[in-house]
C-alpha cells in the first residue's frame, strides 16, 4: 500500500469536500475528482482555483483524483452513512509528480466532526494583499518559524509584502515546535507556481483623510492634515509550453502621511541677545557679573552660535510658554516590488523552479521618528531599503515513499540611512536644556549591506500513518555596516555654568560639553551557520497525533574581515586588538521538540508542545560596536568650565589635554 495519509473529517453531510494540493501544499486546480459507487454510478467534478472540490457521496464509494503531471490516487472502498441533507465529509489529498497512469491505492480514514466547516472564499478584506496590514490582522503570527520574542523577526519580515497569491504557498503549521523550523531561512516566501490555465488579477486599495480625526496636537482652527494611501499591483501566471509554467507579480505602495509634533522654541527677542524680558540675570562669563540690562553685546555674540540659534522658528501657538510651536511634516513612503518564477518538469519524477524577487522601500521621514533628537522639522532621514533574492529549487521523487528536495537561495540587502536634504545642510547635534534640540541625529549617515547564501537538503519518508523528514541547512552570512556616529559632533548647552541660561550660552558659543568620533567606522563581519534536524509525525489514532523531533544548530563566531575590532580583556587587564574570534564557539545547541494534538469530540482540540530554540546572533546587537573602539576610532569627550570657559564652538576639538578617549562600547 502506498504511503499517502488522507484524513476525512466527518462533520454532518452526505457531501464530500476537500482540497487537492501538491506535495508542497500548493493548490492544484482542474484536478479530476471522481467517485464511483457500488452500483456503478459515477460522479465527477473539477477542483477550483484553490484546489477545492465538492461532490455528493452517499453509501459505499471509491475516490479517484487525477491530474496531468501527477500520479493518480485511488482509494479503497470507503463508506459514508446515509445521513441528513446537511452532513458533510472533508478529504484533503496531496498528489506526487509522475505519470497519471501510475495509480497508487490508499485507505481512507473517517473521522467524525460535530459541525461541518466547508472552506469559503476569503473576504475582500482577507484576500487583498497584506502589505503593512499583515501583522495587524492576526495575533501570534510567526515568520519562517521564528518566535514572536526573537530578535530575528526583523530579518524575516523586513521589506516583506504578502499578496493573496504568494500567501497561497504558505502552509499553516498546526503541529507545535517542529524541528524543521526555527531559523531565518530565506526560501519560505517563494512565489506560487504558474498553472496550466492563464490567469491574473489586479488590485488597488486607497485610503485618505476624509474620515480621519485630528491629531491631539493639531490646532483646532486648521483643517485635518492630508493623508493619502495607494496600494496597487497585479500578478499573472500560466503555461509557457508543455511542462513549463511561469508566474509574475508586481505591487506598489505610495503613502503621504502628515505628522504633527509639538516643540518648544525661544521668543524671537531672545535670539538677538535681549534677555530683558526674563527675571533671571544673564551673567558675563568673563567677569562673573550680569550683562547690563540683561542684554548680550553684539560683539560678544558668537557667529557660529547665532547661526544655530536662528534655526529656531517663530512660535505659532499664542500664549503658550512651552510646546509653543506646532510642526507638521509629511512622511512619504514609496515602495515597489516585482518577482517572477519559472517551473519546469524535467522528468516524470523530477521538477524544478527558478525564481527572482526584488523590492525597494524608500521612506522620507521629516522628524526621524526612529532616532531623531528633536520635534522640529528639517532634520529628517531618508531610509532606502532594497532586497534581491534568487532561488533555485529541485524536487525529485526517489520512490513512492521517498521525496528529496534541494534548494539554493541567495539574498542581497542594502539599507542606507542618510540625512534628508533640507536648507540647513548636515548639522551637529545641539542639545538644549529647556528648549527643543537642534540638528540631525548623531547616528547618520549609516548603511548596512547583508548577503546570504543558503543550501538546503531534506528527505521526506512517507509511512501509512506517519511521516519522517531529515534535513540539513548550510548558510554563509557576510555583513557590512558603517555608522558615522557623532562624526559631526554633539554640543550640549545647559544653564548650570557660565551665563546661567542655555540659550545665552549658545549665543556666546560656550557649550557645557562636546564630543565627537573620528576614524573609519566601516566594518565587515562574517559567519557560517549550519542546522541538522529530524522530525517524525505520527497519527496512531484518527483523533490523536504526536510530533517528535530533534534539531541541532551551530553558528561560527563572527569575525571581522580585516580584524578591526578591539575590547578590554579583564584577564590581563589591557586592551586586546584584532582578536581572531570575538567570543567562544557554542557547539551544544541541541533542541528537542515534542507536540501532541487530541480531538476528544466535535470541534474541541487540545494541543501541547515543548521545544528548545537557539537564536542566531545578529551583528547589530553589540558586535558591530566593538569596531568603534580605540585604536581604530578616536572618541573625544570634552567638559567645559567649570568657572571660566576652556573652549568654544570653534575651538572645542583642537588638541587639548581635556579630551579623553574612553572605550564606551566595551561589552
Amino acid at each position: 500500500m502506498f504511503g499517502y495519509f488522507l484524513v476525512i473529517f466527518l462533520a454532518a453531510s452526505s457531501v464530500l469536500t476537500g482540497r487537492v494540493t501538491d506535495m508542497r501544499g500548493k493548490p492544484i486546480p482542474d484536478a479530476i475528482v471522481r467517485i464511483e459507487t457500488d452500483d456503478r454510478r459515477t460522479m465527477e467534478v473539477l477542483s477550483d482555483s484553490r484546489g477545492a472540490y465538492r461532490i455528493e457521496a452517499n453509501g459505499r464509494f471509491r475516490l479517484e483524483i487525477r491530474h496531468e503531471g501527477y500520479r493518480t490516487v485511488r482509494s479503497s472502498d470507503a463508506l459514508i452513512p446515509n445521513g441528513g441533507a446537511d452532513d458533510i465529509y472533508q478529504a484533503d489529498v496531496s498528489l506526487l509528480p509522475g505519470d497519471p497512469n501510475d495509480i497508487e491505492t490508499v485507505d481512507l480514514r473517517l473521522e467524525e466532526v460535530a459541525d461541518g466547516q466547508n472552506r469559503e472564499e476569503a473576504s475582500v478584506r482577507e484576500a487583498l494583499p497584506k502589505s503593512d496590514r499583515l501583522f495587524g490582522l492576526r495575533g501570534g503570527v510567526n515568520v519562517t518559524g521564528i518566535r514572536e520574542g526573537s530578535g530575528q523577526q526583523w530579518f524575516a519580515a523586513s521589506g516583506s509584502v504578502f499578496t493573496s497569491s504568494s500567501m497561497s504557498t504558505t502552509v499553516a503549521e498546526t503541529s507545535d515546535f517542529s524541528a524543521e523550523l526555527g531559523d531565518p531561512s530565506v526560501h519560505n516566501d517563494a512565489l506560487p507556481a504558474g498553472d496550466a490555465v492563464f490567469h491574473g488579477n489586479f488590485h488597488y486599495f486607497h485610503r485618505n483623510d476624509l474620515f480621519n480625526a485630528k491629531n491631539f496636537f493639531d490646532p483646532s482652527d486648521t483643517p485635518i492634515p492630508p493623508f493619502k494611501y495607494h496600494f496597487f499591483g497585479g500578478d499573472s501566471g500560466g503555461v509557457v509550453h508543455d511542462g513549463t509554467y511561469f508566474y509574475a507579480q508586481y505591487w506598489g505602495l505610495r503613502i503621504r502621511q502628515s505628522i504633527t509634533r509639538a516643540a518648544t522654541v525661544p521668543d524671537p527677542r531672545l535670539l538677538t541677545g535681549d534677555f530683558s524680558s526674563i527675571p533671571d540675570s544673564i551673567v558675563d562669563p568673563d567677569t562673573g557679573f550680569p550683562f547690563s540690562g540683561n542684554r548680550i553685546p553684539v560683539n560678544r555674540i558668537s557667529q557660529g552660535g547665532l547661526r544655530l540659534a536662528r534655526l529656531y522658528p517663530r512660535p505659532n501657538v499664542p500664549g503658550a510658554a512651552i510646546q509653543n510651536y506646532r510642526a507638521v511634516g509629511q512622511l512619504e513612503t514609496g515602495a515597489d516590488a516585482f518577482g517572477f518564477r519559472f517551473d519546469h518538469r524535467l522528468a516524470s519524477a523530477d521538477e524544478a523552479f527558478v525564481e527572482y524577487q526584488f523590492s525597494r522601500d524608500t521612506t522620507d521621514d521629516p522628524f526621524n521618528l526612529l532616532s531623531g533628537i528633536t520635534n522640529l522639522p528639517s532634520y529628517g532621514v531618508r531610509d532606502a531599503l532594497s532586497m534581491h533574492t534568487f532561488r533555485l529549487h529541485n524536487t525529485h521523487v526517489l520512490s513512492p515513499m521517498l521525496i528529496h528536495q534541494a534548494r539554493l537561495s541567495v539574498g542581497y540587502l542594502t539599507q542606507p540611512r542618510t540625512i534628508l536634504r533640507s536648507d540647513t545642510g548636515a548639522l551637529p547635534a545641539i542639545l538644549m536644556t529647556g528648549y527643543s534640540n537642534i540638528g540631525h541625529a548623531t547616528n547618520l549617515p549609516q548603511e548596512r549591506r547583508n548577503r546570504s547564501f543558503e543550501v538546503l537538503n531534506d528527505i521526506s519518508w512517507q509511512h501509512s500513518s506517519s511521516d519522517t523528514k531529515f534535513g540539513s541547512v548550510i548558510r554563509y552570512f557576510p555583513f557590512h555596516a558603517s555608522l558615522d556616529l557623532y562624526s559631526r559632533g554633539q554640543y550640549q548647552f545647559t544653564g548650570v555654568i557660565f551665563s546661567g541660561n542655555p540659550l545665552a550660552n549658545l549665543l556666546l558659543g560656550l557649550p557645557t560639553n562636546a564630543l565627537r568620533l573620528t576614524g573609519n567606522t566601516a566594518r565587515s563581519f562574517r559567519t557560517w551557520a549550519t542546522s541538522l534536524y529530524v522530525q517524525h509525525n505520527w497519527r496512531p489514532y484518527p483523533r490523536l497525533s504526536l510530533n517528535l523531533g530533534l534539531r541541532y544548530d551551530y553558528q561560527t563566531p563572527f569575525r571581522e574581515r580585516d580584524n578591526l575590532v578591539s575590547n578590554f580583556d579583564e584577564a590581563p587587564g589591557q586592551l586586546e586588538t584584532s582578536p581572531p574570534s570575538l567570543y567562544g564557539a557554542d557547539r551544544n545547541n541541541f533542541g528537542p521538540r515534542a507536540a501532541i494534538a487530541w480531538r476528544p469530540f466535535g470541534n474541541i482540540v487540545a494541543r501541547g508542545g515543548y521545544g528548545i530554540f537557539y537564536d542566531t546572533l545578529a551583528v547589530g546587537d553589540s558586535l558591530f560596536l566593538l569596531g568603534l573602539n580605540p585604536p581604530y576610532v578616536r572618541f573625544e569627550v570634552k567638559n567645559n568650565g567649570p568657572v571660566l570657559p576652556q573652549f568654544d564652538l570653534a575651538t572645542a576639538f583642537q588638541d587639548s589635554p581635556l579630551g579623553v578617549q574612553p572605550s564606551i562600547f566595551s561589552t
